[in-house]
């Protein structure tokens, strides 16, 4: 028989065990580790050996972290202060004469679940130590994972707490630091407690002493985070929580254990998937058995709900899936009271609550129901969960604590109905929404209706050269004036600084606009005199083979192509031009501002829907909000319009002053529209025998256009509602000059 000794040093003990190549446990011996002395442990080690009497063929020794395990060396493991960069594994093999290989505590205790223990035959097995320090295993079929450079699951300095507790050479925040038994004394001993170990500073916890109660919730909370990290990036088949340290996760699972215990079922109900398979996890962690009802395991949906109501069955499901689940209790399940309904939160619609608290009561049976609720909870966070939390604080609740009261099953029930209520008010707004957005679009229509159809766009331009010089004079003082008739009306301000502050502003407005009309006015004339000579020669020299022309005009930022009919322009002087420029502009500003407009429009109809929560109409403000955005797409609208015909131009090259003559203006004709080579296709075929294909083939098979019928525009009615929503006719309002 072969013998080797397998050696676990601690920061408290030392264990030291003979083992078979069976992988039985002959002999065991423990003792005080020294944590300032390593050689001393080591010869207590060898002593214990020579004591078992056997040959041995190798030693196997396992440390707290972090090891350099390629070399041997123990690195920084806080719980053994005097072993700092300690060659382990040289030093025990002069002592020993052996061979020996040193490997991380929790790597090993991983690798014994993977081999001999409740893992075997698992593919991913994570091992977790909470005692002196935290330590981590992780063993990949059968096999410890240590990683590129040997330091895998080295996670004591983990930082889970910004600037949170330190412990020697530890970093501020650490899991070791916070949850292990060495931070959990030091910190209760910093604080005033006499405590020795976890386990008294847990004791005093218990009977109520609330330094002591405020560590252990830092570990509980800390660690529980920790551990579902893990869980979330490994996902192991098994996952092995060992160590010293009291752990206890308060809430429903202590409830789902009591209820197991008493040999009922138990139908817990979540509000999403993720939730359920969590609290799967957390199941899994108590070793209680349960069953999962989701969509990834519908093949075995029947199955679990045939069982769901055996006794001492846990079934987690969703509250939509709960709901619909009709589970048929055994007589001994009725005796011991029926089916345990626990939910893990309220849902935002009573509706299925009720349904999944019906459960509990299929036809006559026994059962009971029970919803925990936290202010984390997606309903109750829309209801003032802060101020409800400070509440409970000065009545000096404690965190966990159950409470059951009907006056908070009533206030969530209200809760939950303003919740159903604001659903109910998003659908039934819907129209009204559109409704508004409608009421605008007319408005803008008829704009551009009038700049598509050239009815009183004359009449429009000049209404916004005149609203944008009142704009200017009332809106901003004397440097914002001249910026603003600067920047749109390309303009000098026509009055000084004691005029603007001593005369009417009507009078100013009135002035600006004059001038501004003058320019208007001179720019216009000038940009017809400067297209009439290329109109002129291009209609008498080659009219006949053209019908409309392309004049470039640019406001110095953009070039703008204006498409214009070449008979119209050359009979009217070129004012044709000056009228398809105008067109041109206006539609392409108002159909830019009006898309923004509605993406607007849309994003705020989503905005507004929490409104109701503040005791507010969400309509009301979508009205208010709306007009908001209106009036500045048609301000936006006019600053555009006006700043492009301002500075409108056509580029002009001038001629060399020793050129005499007018030069020819060289007009082509588009590159005909290319076209394909069908000449090589049959446009028939050859050798049809059948008279019915050569009918089929004979007969005109594209597709006739269909005739639309001719759609009056609806158009708003002098005596009706202005479509701005000011409560004024539309002859009162924006139609005064209609």
């Amino acid at each position: 028989m072969k013998y080797a000794v397998g050696i676990d040093v601690g920061g408290t003990n030392t264990r030291v065990a003979l083992i078979n190549e069976k992988y039985e446990i002959k002999e065991r011996v423990q003792f005080g580790s020294d944590p300032k002395d390593p050689m001393k442990t080591l010869n207590q080690i060898n002593d214990v050996i020579k004591e078992f009497g056997q040959e041995i063929e190798g030693i196997g020794i396992s440390c707290p972290g972090p090891l350099d395990l390629i070399n041997g060396v123990i690195l920084t493991p806080p719980n053994l202060p005097g072993w700092h960069n300690f060659v382990l594994t040289k030093e025990l093999e002069k002592i020993t004469g052996v061979s020996v290989q040193l490997e991380n505590d929790a790597n090993l205790a991983g690798l014994a679940e993977a081999v001999i223990g409740a893992g075997k035959g698992k593919k991913i097995i994570e091992f977790l130590t909470i005692s002196t320090g935290v330590g981590a295993g992780l063993c990949i079929d059968g096999k410890i994972y240590r990683g590129a450079k040997g330091f895998a699951q080295e996670v004591a300095n983990c930082i889970l707490w910004k600037n949170g507790p330190s412990q020697g050479d530890l970093k501020k925040g650490s899991i070791e630091s916070i949850a292990s038994g060495t931070a959990i004394t030091k910190r209760a001993n910093d604080a005033g407690l006499e405590a020795a170990h976890a386990g008294e500073v847990y004791q005093l916890a218990q009977e109520g002493n609330e330094t002591a109660a405020a560590i252990m919730e830092d570990a509980y909370e800390y660690l529980s985070s920790f551990i579902a990290t893990l869980y979330g990036i490994l996902d192991p088949e098994l996952f092995v929580l060992s160590g010293s340290v009291a752990l206890k996760i308060p809430g429903f699972i202590e409830e789902i254990e009591k209820l197991v215990q008493a040999g009922r079922p138990v139908l817990v109900g979540t509000t999403s998937v993720e939730i359920s398979e969590m609290l799967s996890k957390m199941l899994t962690m108590r070793k209680i058995e349960h069953s999962v009802l989701n969509a990834k395991l519908h093949q075995k949906e029947a199955e679990i709900v045939a069982k769901a109501g055996f006794s001492c069955a846990v079934t987690i499901a969703t509250n939509m899936a709960g709901r619909g689940t009709d589970i048929k209790l055994s007589p001994e399940v009725k005796a011991a009271g029926g089916l345990a309904i626990i939910g893990t939160e309220r849902h935002e619609s009573r509706r299925v609550d009720r349904q999944l608290r019906g459960r509990a009561g299929r036809q006559g049976d026994p059962g009971s129901s029970v919803f925990f609720v936290s202010l984390e909870d997606d309903l109750m966070r829309l209801f003032s969960s802060d101020r409800i939390a400070s509440v409970m604080d000065k009545l000096g609740f404690q965190e966990g604590e159950m409470i059951e009261h009907k006056m908070i099953s009533n206030s969530i029930e209200r809760a939950q109905k303003k919740v159903e209520e604001n659903n109910f008010g998003i659908r039934k707004r819907l129209l009204e929404y559109d409704d508004v957005m409608n009421k605008q679009r007319t408005v803008v229509y008829t704009k551009r209706r009038h700049a598509l159809m050239g009815e009183r766009i004359g009449m429009d331009i000049v209404n916004m050269i005149w609203d944008r010089c009142a704009n200017a004079i009332e809106n901003n003082d004397y440097e914002g004036c001249q910026m603003e008739l600067l920047q749109t009306l390309a303009m000098e301000t026509p009055f000084t600084e004691e005029e603007f502050r001593n005369e009417k502003k009507d009078t100013l407005a009135e002035k600006t606009f004059n001038i501004a009309m003058e320019n208007f006015k001179r720019k216009t004339e000038r940009l017809a005199q400067i297209a009439n000579p290329v109109i002129k020669q291009v209609y008498e020299n080659q009219g006949h083979m053209y019908e409309n022309i392309l004049i470039p005009i640019t406001d110095g930022k953009r070039m703008y192509n204006i498409s214009c009919n070449l008979k119209a322009a050359y009979e009217s002087e070129s004012k044709e031009v000056v009228k398809a420029f105008e067109k041109s502009i206006l539609l392409h500003v108002i159909d830019e501002a009006w898309k923004e407009n509605l993406r607007e429009l849309d994003e705020l109809k989503h905005s507004v829907q929490n409104a109701s929560y503040e005791q507010k109409d969400p309509l009301l403000i979508y009205k208010l909000e709306s007009v908001t955005l209106f009036d500045a797409m048609v301000n936006k609208i006019n600053n555009q319009t006006i700043s492009i015909l301002m500075r409108g131009q056509i580029p002009v090259q001038e001629a060399p002053a020793d050129e005499q003559q007018p030069r020819r203006v060289e007009v082509r004709q588009a590159a005909p529209e290319q076209r394909q080579d069908m000449s090589k296709y049959r446009e028939q075929k050859q050798d049809l025998s059948d008279p019915n294909q050569q009918a089929a083939a004979s007969q005109d098979t594209r597709e006739q256009q269909k005739r639309e019928p001719i759609r009056a525009e609806k158009t708003v009615g002098r005596n009706d509602p202005c479509p701005c929503g000011s409560g004024k006719k539309y002859k009162n309002c924006h139609g005064q000059n209609a």
